[in-house]
């Protein structure tokens, strides 16, 4: 079974987060923005990203089966060179749809890096995904 996709309605809704905090690595390795002005790009930008995800993801069966619905929230992290090097789920709907989710932002092509004062920068990026049912299919009675 396909996801349904609607840009602006949304059985999928994309977002980039938009908060200019600034924090160091965990690990100390190197500083890692949550986000900042100079925001990665997807190649093609929002819309393609949106085309990228609705073509990518299968609705989970199992999930079906039992009418589960609802927004997996997912952050990513674009390295300095672009490309998606972690992977989580921030916020939790159901382990069907969740591990969908996962799969396809798995599946990132490479970004235009994040940039800060000319450098390029690693940044998390939060995607939003609506998990929405199809309407079932009405039969005409003539």
């Amino acid at each position: 079974m396909r996801l349904a996709i609607l840009i602006l309605g949304t059985a999928l809704c994309v977002q980039c987060s938009t908060s200019t905090a600034i924090t160091p690595a965990t690990d100390g390795s190197e500083q890692v923005y949550h986000s900042t002005g100079g925001l990665p790009e997807f190649p093609g930008g929002i819309t393609a990203l949106t085309h990228f995800l609705a073509d990518s993801i299968q609705y989970p069966r199992e999930a079906a089966a039992r009418g589960i619905e609802g927004k997996v929230t997912i952050r990513v992290l674009v390295d300095k060179d672009g490309s998606v090097t972690q992977v989580e789920v921030d916020e939790s709907v159901d382990p069907a749809l969740d591990a969908e989710a996962l799969r396809v932002c798995r599946l990132l092509p490479r970004f235009k890096p994040g940039m800060d004062n000319g450098h390029p920068i690693s940044v998390w990026l939060t995607i939003p995904i609506h998990f929405i049912m199809p309407p079932a299919p009405q039969h005409k009675h003539n």
